[in-house]
Order: structure tokens, then sequence, then C-alpha cells
């Protein structure tokens, strides 16, 4: 009976050690982000799913914000921080969908335990067009939500092999002078490496034949208005900052190009109608025209993201272009768009 005891003993031993290790390893790395310390060794962190990830977060690590950023992959590279005095938490994910931002904010406010004073939201014209779900394939927010809600979730995955190797990935990154362009930090701030013109210029050609051959081929224009009208009777204690995102010149051309004006012009008329005013970055200016603003033809650097933070929160500063960021409503919209044919005319003459 000794013997079949030491055995038992020995076996759960051999058993319980390696699962110990791993837990221990991904708990003190924590890859999706369901813990809230630092070290050295897990300040660089690779964003491999930002739905789970910032869910996760959002639901472990909560404190009360007075603010929401939603958005796609542009918006993730804008420091919540640099929107000084609002309190905010960054919500963007890679691609979001119109579909998904009511899930998503109603999660957000769940968490936070209270409306949020404001919610910022940077809309993108591509996903307007209800297409483009069918190019990217997500699993719908409740996915998620339900995912980080199970019982014992974060310390469950302490044991996966799968977050394991993201620990380790974040480890090296965090020791090694291993080049990867972009990462978050622990304080959800979003990195990207500035990178060379002949880099940069294979980026902006493959963006520019995917968006002519996929995303602005065949637009659907979606329920922009409608998503919208939702969102606002969903909080209506919420007061709404929105503005678009600014693609790169050769980009917006190829929108122009390919005959979307009249597509582009209902989309802001639709957002200034639902929201009253909107900050229009979505056009031909200082910043959009020079591509070392630029990581490729969609995706601005982070310091482009603090002046449109800067922009749309007032903070008037000598760095901001004057033509960057026109705040547009209901008296000024048919003289802006007025404006933009006329710019896009002139531009190809």
């Amino acid at each position: 009976m000794k013997q079949y005891t030491n055995w038992t003993i020995v076996v759960l031993t051999i058993i319980l050690i390696p699962l110990l290790c791993i837990g221990s390893i991904n708990f003190y790395i924590d890859p999706l982000w369901n813990f809230d310390h630092n070290n050295r060794y897990n300040s660089i962190q690779i964003a491999f799913d930002e739905r789970q990830q910032k869910t996760g977060h959002l639901k472990f690590n909560q404190h009360p914000y007075q603010t929401l950023i939603m958005g796609s992959s542009r918006i993730t590279y804008i420091n919540q921080a640099d929107f000084a005095g609002y309190n905010a938490y960054n919500y963007a994910v890679n691609n979001m969908l119109l579909s998904e931002y009511h899930d998503y904010a109603d999660f957000a406010r769940q968490q936070n335990g209270q409306d949020f004073d404001y919610i910022i939201i940077g809309l993108d014209f591509f996903a307007a067009n209800e297409n483009v779900q069918y190019l990217n394939k997500f699993e719908p927010p409740a996915y998620y939500t339900d995912m980080v809600k199970a019982i014992g979730y974060r310390y469950k995955t302490l044991l996966s092999l799968d977050v394991l190797e993201y620990s380790r990935k974040n480890y090296e990154l965090s020791t090694k002078n291993i080049k990867q362009n972009f990462t978050y930090d622990r304080n959800n701030v979003k990195r990207l490496n500035h990178i060379s013109n002949e880099e940069k210029q294979i980026l902006i050609d493959n963006n520019l034949d995917w968006y002519g051959n996929q995303v602005y081929t065949q637009y659907k224009y979606g329920p922009v208005k409608e998503t919208f009208q939702q969102l606002r009777s969903d909080h209506p204690d919420t007061r709404f900052i929105v503005f678009t995102t600014p693609v790169s010149a050769p980009l917006y051309m190829l929108m122009m190009e390919k005959g979307l004006y009249p597509e582009y012009a209902r989309w802001l008329s639709d957002c200034v109608e639902v929201f009253g005013e909107v900050y229009n970055f979505m056009n031909l200016n200082s910043i959009t025209c020079d591509l070392d603003n630029y990581y490729d033809a969609s995706h601005f650097y982070p310091e482009i993201g603090t002046m449109i933070a800067q922009r749309v929160t007032g903070q008037n500063t000598d760095n901001l272009p004057a033509d960057f960021g026109i705040l547009i409503n209901r008296d000024n919209l048919t003289e802006h768009l007025r404006e933009i044919a006329q710019e896009y005319q002139e531009a190809t003459e």
C-alpha cells in the first residue's frame, strides 16, 4: 500500500511540476492581459488577438474610465493618454466592423460599472462597405465576451501551451534586440516603429492593390446611420466625439478614382446627421499628402494620432496644421463636400 502511495505521489509530481512551470511563466509574462502586473520580462507584448486581449483586460483590470475609444487598427496607434483629461480606455481592435460597435460598447460599459462621459469613435470609410465583413473573418463579440466571463477563464489559460508560446515571444522581445514593428506595452499603448522608404513603398503598393481589387470593388454601402443611431440610443447620457481616419493621399485618391465620391459624401452626411458634427481628417491635407507620416497607405504613425487627439479635444498646439481635421456640421457640410469634389478635380488636372 505504501509503495502504491509513493508511486501515486511520484506520478502526480511528474504531472504537476510541468503544469506549475507553464502556469507560472504564463502568469508572469501574461500575454493575454488577464492580470495587472508589470516587470522587465513582460514590458513588450505582441498583439495577436486584440479582441481577446482587450476584452480580458477590461474584464480583469477594472477601474472607472470617463471615456471609451473605439475604432479599427488605425485607432489602436493613438495613445489613450493623448486624450488629456479624459481618462480614456482604447478599445480599438483590428478591422472593427460596424456590427461590432454595439456589443463591445455595451460590454465595456458593464465592466466600467457606469456610463461613459464620452465615447470617441474613429470612423473608417472602408468599414462602411458591407462586403468588408467577408474579407476578414472574425468571431462575433459574444464569442470573446462570453469567453472572458466563463468561470475560471483566466486561470485556465495559464495552462495553455499556445499562451506559453506567446509568453516565450514576449520574453524574447523584452530581453533581446529582436525587430518587431508593432507591439504593446502594459499600459495598452501600441508602438509602431518607423521603417525605410523602400519598405514603406512595398507596403503601400500592397495596400493599394488590396483596396483596389477587394475593398473598393463591388462596394456596398452598409447601415452606417442605423448602426450609430442605435449606439447613440443605447448611450443617451454619453457625449460622442467622432472623427474620420486620415488615410494617405494615394489611398484617398484611389477611392475617388474608383468613383466612390457619392458613397464618401453619403458617409459624411450620415455621420453628421447622427452625431451633429464630425472632424474630417480624410481629405487631401498637409498630413495625408506627406508619406513620412505613414507606415503604409492606411496606417499613420502614433505621432499623427497625437495630433488627432489634440484636435478633437481642443488642445491647440503649434504643431497642428490648420487644414488637418476640419470640423463639419449641418451648417457647412454642403460647402465642405463641394470643396472636396473641387479639390479632387484640381489634383487630377
